[in-house]
């Protein structure tokens, strides 16, 4: 089987949904942290 690109596989839609969803809950986790931080302080 062939891949196109650098060796990874076209993602699906779904795929780049989830893909998409778990980059914007990193950022929110993060953002989350920073405003624990800053009430803290």
């Amino acid at each position: 089987m062939s891949f196109p690109g650098k060796g990874q596989q076209a993602l699906t839609p779904d795929q780049q949904r989830i893909k998409e969803l778990e980059a914007e809950n990193r950022q929110l986790k993060t953002e989350q942290e920073i405003l624990k931080n800053t009430q803290r302080a």
